[in-house]
Protein backbone atom coordinates (compact mmCIF):
# COMPACT_ATOMS: atom_id res chain seq x y z
CA UNK A 1 0.00 0.00 0.00
CA UNK A 2 1.45 3.51 -1.21
CA UNK A 3 0.40 6.02 1.27
CA UNK A 4 1.67 9.61 0.81
CA UNK A 5 1.22 12.50 3.65
CA UNK A 6 -0.50 16.08 2.23
CA UNK A 7 -0.54 19.26 2.91
CA UNK A 8 -4.20 19.10 5.44
CA UNK A 9 -3.02 16.67 7.54
CA UNK A 10 -5.13 14.11 5.28
CA UNK A 11 -3.07 10.73 4.21
CA UNK A 12 -3.23 10.21 0.06
CA UNK A 13 -3.19 6.83 -0.64
CA UNK A 14 -2.17 5.52 -4.51
CA UNK A 15 -1.80 1.76 -4.07
CA UNK A 16 -3.63 -0.77 -2.14
CA UNK A 17 -1.33 -3.36 -3.05
CA UNK A 18 -0.41 -5.71 0.16
CA UNK A 19 -3.66 -5.24 1.91
CA UNK A 20 -4.90 -8.64 1.28
CA UNK A 21 -1.94 -10.27 3.00
CA UNK A 22 -3.61 -8.74 6.55
CA UNK A 23 -5.57 -11.77 7.01
CA UNK A 24 -7.15 -11.76 10.21
CA UNK A 25 -8.00 -8.08 9.90
CA UNK A 26 -11.26 -7.71 11.10
CA UNK A 27 -12.03 -3.47 10.96
CA UNK A 28 -10.56 -1.01 9.19
CA UNK A 29 -10.75 2.63 9.54
CA UNK A 30 -9.40 4.55 6.63
CA UNK A 31 -10.97 7.93 7.82
CA UNK A 32 -8.59 10.90 7.24
CA UNK A 33 -7.27 9.52 4.10
CA UNK A 34 -7.97 10.45 0.56
CA UNK A 35 -8.03 8.18 -2.68
CA UNK A 36 -9.80 8.77 -6.20
CA UNK A 37 -10.39 5.52 -7.64
CA UNK A 38 -13.38 7.17 -9.85
CA UNK A 39 -13.51 5.49 -13.37
CA UNK A 40 -11.10 2.60 -12.42
CA UNK A 41 -13.32 -0.91 -11.64
CA UNK A 42 -10.34 -2.72 -11.38
CA UNK A 43 -9.71 -1.20 -7.98
CA UNK A 44 -13.15 -2.62 -6.81
CA UNK A 45 -12.14 -5.50 -5.19
CA UNK A 46 -9.18 -4.39 -2.64
CA UNK A 47 -10.84 -5.59 0.19
CA UNK A 48 -12.44 -8.66 -1.18
CA UNK A 49 -9.31 -10.86 0.18
CA UNK A 50 -9.53 -9.66 3.70
CA UNK A 51 -12.19 -12.59 4.33
CA UNK A 52 -12.44 -12.03 8.26
CA UNK A 53 -13.36 -7.96 7.73
CA UNK A 54 -16.76 -6.88 9.83
CA UNK A 55 -16.65 -3.55 9.97
CA UNK A 56 -15.31 -1.05 7.18
CA UNK A 57 -14.64 2.62 7.82
CA UNK A 58 -14.52 4.70 4.57
CA UNK A 59 -16.03 8.34 5.23
CA UNK A 60 -15.49 11.96 4.22
CA UNK A 61 -16.19 13.76 7.57
CA UNK A 62 -16.67 17.74 5.90
CA UNK A 63 -16.90 19.14 2.97
CA UNK A 64 -14.15 20.79 2.57
CA UNK A 65 -11.85 17.60 3.28
CA UNK A 66 -9.92 15.61 0.23
CA UNK A 67 -12.62 13.82 -1.66
CA UNK A 68 -12.66 9.76 -1.46
CA UNK A 69 -13.97 8.32 -4.79
CA UNK A 70 -14.63 4.89 -5.82
CA UNK A 71 -15.98 3.53 -9.43
CA UNK A 72 -17.36 0.50 -7.24
CA UNK A 73 -16.85 -1.68 -3.91
CA UNK A 74 -16.59 -5.43 -4.26
CA UNK A 75 -17.04 -6.69 -0.84
CA UNK A 76 -19.04 -10.05 -2.22
CA UNK A 77 -16.56 -12.49 -0.27
CA UNK A 78 -16.67 -10.75 2.74
CA UNK A 79 -19.69 -12.87 4.74
CA UNK A 80 -18.88 -11.79 8.03
CA UNK A 81 -19.20 -8.42 7.38
CA UNK A 82 -21.40 -6.32 9.52
CA UNK A 83 -21.05 -2.89 8.95
CA UNK A 84 -20.20 -0.59 6.16
CA UNK A 85 -19.50 3.28 6.54
CA UNK A 86 -19.21 4.66 3.53
CA UNK A 87 -20.79 8.93 4.54
CA UNK A 88 -19.71 11.42 2.01
CA UNK A 89 -17.60 8.93 -0.35
CA UNK A 90 -18.66 9.51 -4.43
CA UNK A 91 -19.38 5.60 -4.91
CA UNK A 92 -21.28 4.59 -8.08
CA UNK A 93 -21.83 0.49 -6.82
CA UNK A 94 -21.30 -1.81 -4.09
CA UNK A 95 -21.52 -5.51 -4.73
CA UNK A 96 -22.65 -7.81 -1.88
CA UNK A 97 -23.64 -10.50 -4.44
CA UNK A 98 -22.06 -13.96 -3.56
CA UNK A 99 -24.62 -16.59 -3.95
CA UNK A 100 -23.31 -18.62 -1.48
CA UNK A 101 -24.10 -16.31 1.58
CA UNK A 102 -27.03 -14.88 2.81
CA UNK A 103 -25.26 -11.71 4.63
CA UNK A 104 -27.86 -11.09 7.40
CA UNK A 105 -27.91 -8.33 9.45
CA UNK A 106 -25.58 -5.85 7.64
CA UNK A 107 -25.74 -1.84 8.57
CA UNK A 108 -25.02 0.29 5.50
CA UNK A 109 -24.15 3.72 5.87
CA UNK A 110 -24.44 5.50 2.41
CA UNK A 111 -25.14 9.21 3.76
CA UNK A 112 -23.94 11.94 1.16
CA UNK A 113 -24.36 15.49 2.55
CA UNK A 114 -24.90 18.81 1.03
CA UNK A 115 -25.43 19.47 -2.86
CA UNK A 116 -24.70 17.17 -5.59
CA UNK A 117 -21.24 17.60 -6.35
CA UNK A 118 -20.70 15.81 -9.76
CA UNK A 119 -21.49 13.04 -11.81
CA UNK A 120 -20.70 9.93 -8.94
CA UNK A 121 -23.42 11.63 -6.88
CA UNK A 122 -26.20 9.36 -8.56
CA UNK A 123 -27.71 6.83 -6.89
CA UNK A 124 -25.57 3.72 -5.28
CA UNK A 125 -26.56 0.65 -6.75
CA UNK A 126 -26.44 -2.17 -4.46
CA UNK A 127 -25.44 -5.33 -6.44
CA UNK A 128 -27.23 -7.92 -4.07
CA UNK A 129 -28.76 -12.07 -5.01
CA UNK A 130 -32.12 -10.96 -5.31
CA UNK A 131 -32.91 -7.64 -6.27
CA UNK A 132 -36.67 -8.38 -6.45
CA UNK A 133 -36.51 -9.77 -2.75
CA UNK A 134 -34.35 -6.82 -1.82
CA UNK A 135 -36.83 -4.52 -3.01
CA UNK A 136 -39.53 -6.17 -1.36
CA UNK A 137 -37.55 -6.08 1.63
CA UNK A 138 -37.77 -10.15 1.82
CA UNK A 139 -35.23 -12.42 3.78
CA UNK A 140 -32.29 -11.63 4.34
CA UNK A 141 -32.66 -8.33 2.96
CA UNK A 142 -35.03 -7.32 6.11
CA UNK A 143 -32.54 -7.57 8.08
CA UNK A 144 -30.33 -4.92 6.64
CA UNK A 145 -30.32 -1.67 7.86
CA UNK A 146 -29.53 1.16 4.83
CA UNK A 147 -28.98 4.63 6.05
CA UNK A 148 -28.96 7.07 2.82
CA UNK A 149 -30.12 10.72 3.79
CA UNK A 150 -28.89 13.81 2.39
CA UNK A 151 -28.93 13.34 -1.45
CA UNK A 152 -28.16 10.00 -1.34
CA UNK A 153 -30.42 7.24 -2.93
CA UNK A 154 -29.94 3.81 -3.59
CA UNK A 155 -31.47 1.29 -5.64
CA UNK A 156 -30.95 -2.74 -5.99
CA UNK A 157 -29.28 -4.82 -8.94
CA UNK A 158 -27.99 -8.14 -9.77
CA UNK A 159 -25.16 -6.29 -12.12
CA UNK A 160 -25.26 -2.97 -11.51
CA UNK A 161 -24.43 -2.00 -15.44
CA UNK A 162 -25.22 0.93 -17.19
CA UNK A 163 -23.78 1.18 -20.68
CA UNK A 164 -22.03 4.12 -22.02
CA UNK A 165 -25.31 4.68 -24.51
CA UNK A 166 -27.26 4.69 -21.15
CA UNK A 167 -25.87 7.83 -19.91
CA UNK A 168 -25.69 9.42 -23.49
CA UNK A 169 -28.95 9.31 -23.98
CA UNK A 170 -29.43 10.93 -20.45
CA UNK A 171 -27.53 13.66 -20.97
CA UNK A 172 -29.41 14.85 -23.89
CA UNK A 173 -32.36 15.49 -21.49
CA UNK A 174 -32.14 19.26 -21.14
CA UNK A 175 -34.33 21.91 -18.68
CA UNK A 176 -35.70 25.48 -19.07
CA UNK A 177 -36.47 28.22 -18.45
CA UNK A 178 -33.08 28.99 -16.05
CA UNK A 179 -33.85 31.18 -13.68
CA UNK A 180 -37.42 30.08 -13.43
CA UNK A 181 -40.66 31.16 -12.10
CA UNK A 182 -43.14 28.63 -11.70
CA UNK A 183 -42.67 25.99 -14.16
CA UNK A 184 -39.64 23.71 -14.65
CA UNK A 185 -39.90 21.85 -18.30
CA UNK A 186 -37.83 19.26 -19.94
CA UNK A 187 -36.73 18.12 -23.49
CA UNK A 188 -37.01 14.54 -23.34
CA UNK A 189 -35.55 13.64 -27.43
CA UNK A 190 -35.22 9.89 -26.68
CA UNK A 191 -38.14 10.17 -24.22
CA UNK A 192 -36.80 8.42 -21.48
CA UNK A 193 -39.02 7.37 -18.50
CA UNK A 194 -38.67 9.68 -15.86
CA UNK A 195 -39.41 7.85 -12.85
CA UNK A 196 -38.61 10.51 -10.19
CA UNK A 197 -37.44 13.90 -9.86
CA UNK A 198 -35.89 15.27 -6.12
CA UNK A 199 -35.61 18.69 -6.19
CA UNK A 200 -32.69 19.86 -3.35
CA UNK A 201 -32.02 23.18 -1.56
CA UNK A 202 -28.30 24.23 -1.38
CA UNK A 203 -28.21 22.98 1.81
CA UNK A 204 -28.76 19.63 0.96
CA UNK A 205 -31.87 19.68 2.15
CA UNK A 206 -34.90 17.49 0.24
CA UNK A 207 -37.59 19.83 -0.30
CA UNK A 208 -39.46 18.49 -3.34
CA UNK A 209 -40.12 14.97 -4.51
CA UNK A 210 -42.12 13.73 -7.96
CA UNK A 211 -42.81 10.44 -9.27
CA UNK A 212 -43.63 9.64 -12.92
CA UNK A 213 -42.93 12.93 -14.24
CA UNK A 214 -44.16 14.04 -17.92
CA UNK A 215 -42.53 17.02 -19.36
CA UNK A 216 -42.75 19.33 -16.31
CA UNK A 217 -42.81 20.17 -12.81
CA UNK A 218 -44.37 23.27 -10.28
CA UNK A 219 -41.84 25.07 -7.91
CA UNK A 220 -44.08 27.89 -7.36
CA UNK A 221 -44.23 27.09 -3.75
CA UNK A 222 -40.32 27.36 -3.40
CA UNK A 223 -38.84 30.63 -2.20
CA UNK A 224 -36.35 32.63 -3.84
CA UNK A 225 -32.63 30.79 -4.61
CA UNK A 226 -30.46 28.36 -5.91
CA UNK A 227 -31.96 24.22 -5.81
CA UNK A 228 -29.94 21.62 -7.13
CA UNK A 229 -32.87 19.24 -9.58
CA UNK A 230 -31.97 15.68 -9.84
CA UNK A 231 -34.02 13.54 -12.42
CA UNK A 232 -33.82 9.64 -12.22
CA UNK A 233 -34.82 7.36 -15.34
CA UNK A 234 -36.71 4.07 -14.51
CA UNK A 235 -33.52 1.98 -15.07
CA UNK A 236 -31.71 4.42 -12.00
CA UNK A 237 -29.39 6.46 -14.20
CA UNK A 238 -29.29 10.56 -13.23
CA UNK A 239 -28.66 13.70 -14.04
CA UNK A 240 -28.42 16.59 -11.80
CA UNK A 241 -29.09 20.21 -12.50
CA UNK A 242 -28.31 23.37 -11.04
CA UNK A 243 -31.39 26.09 -10.92
CA UNK A 244 -32.45 29.45 -9.75
CA UNK A 245 -35.50 30.23 -8.28
CA UNK A 246 -36.88 33.70 -8.54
Amino acid sequence: MILSPISTGIIQINDFTGIQDFTQLEVLNLNNTSFNFYGDDSKADFLNSNLNLREIYITNDAADVPEISLESLNLSNLQNLEYLDLTNVDIKSIFLNNPEFNYENITLELNFEGFPRGQNDWPVCIGVNDPDAASSGSFPYDTWNILAGGVRTFSFSATCNLSAEDFESMNEVSIFPNPIQDVLHFINPNKIKIEQIEVYSISGKLVKSFKEVGGNIYLENLTSGVYFVNLISQDQKAKSYKIIKQ
